[in-house]
């Protein structure tokens, strides 16, 4: 086994955040896991294999025969020259009841899909996407719980002008905050079956940028929601803090 080339090593204060550019793995390690990785580096083997595991999982860790470059040059001439795919990503709304410092929508209007642009998206679906086989949509946001109304009516109507036969996947990112069981169920029923939800790392971590609009944290409230076994398949997003045995987020 040999440590992947494209992974990216930051040095924190006191971890180190390992990133694997083609399966989007992030790992957070304390000292000592960082030792034992950067010694694999130097060709030594790894002493723990908890980590070897983690890195295995990630992508971190490949064959030794493996052509990485040369596998990321076929899958790129595959995806380049396909069409019977379309995958697109819909932000129906770019509200959001959270206010994370780091937002690249801070100061952005937050405006709600009209049915005008509704309209135009499944316009274009229907006079130049009908020789796909499948489509691939991923919800996000902006908040995209907060226009769930406005989601289930643009299913519909996606749904409505695609060609006899075509497979139709659906996703969403989400922070978290508004999916109750209930909520859960709807989406199932939507054809949503992939809910990424996005925590920044522990309590503490994630309680002093995930804030609501009044300050107030929302980590227990998301994990409150998620305590219960969810009818469609969860991810978590973003850091998972790694004092204990390795464990990421990819």
């Amino acid at each position: 086994m040999k440590l992947s080339r494209y992974n990216i090593e930051k040095k924190e204060d006191k971890s180190c955040l390992i990133y694997n550019t083609v399966t989007s793995a992030i790992l957070e390690l304390d000292t000592d896991y960082e030792k034992s990785y950067y010694e694999m580096k130097e060709g030594k083997k790894c002493s723990k294999p908890d980590l070897e595991s983690a890195l295995l999982e990630g992508g971190m860790l490949v064959e030794d025969d493996k052509d990485e470059f040369a596998e990321l040059l076929i899958r790129n001439k595959i995806e380049r020259f396909a069409d019977s795919n379309l995958t697109l990503t819909i932000a129906p709304t770019m509200a959001c009841n959270f206010c994370c410092p780091y937002c690249y929508e801070k100061g952005r209007e937050y405006i709600t899909m009209s049915e005008t642009v509704q309209d135009q998206l499944t316009s274009q679906l229907k006079e130049k996407y009908q020789h796909i086989h499948e489509l691939t949509v991923s919800w996000y946001g902006g908040e995209p719980l907060l226009a769930i109304e406005t989601i289930e009516k643009l299913i519909k109507k996606i749904k409505s002008v695609l060609p006899l036969g075509c497979k139709y996947n659906a996703d969403m990112v989400t922070n978290g905050y508004k999916l109750t069981r209930r909520v859960a169920e709807k989406l199932k029923d939507m054809d949503i079956h992939y809910i990424q939800v996005t925590l920044d790392g522990s309590k503490q971590a994630h309680d002093s940028r995930r804030i609501l609009h009044n300050h107030q944290p929302t980590f227990e409230h998301i994990e409150y929601y998620g305590a219960a076994e969810p009818p469609v398949r969860c991810g978590e997003s973003h850091l998972s803090g790694l004092t204990e045995p390795p464990h990421f987020v990819y």
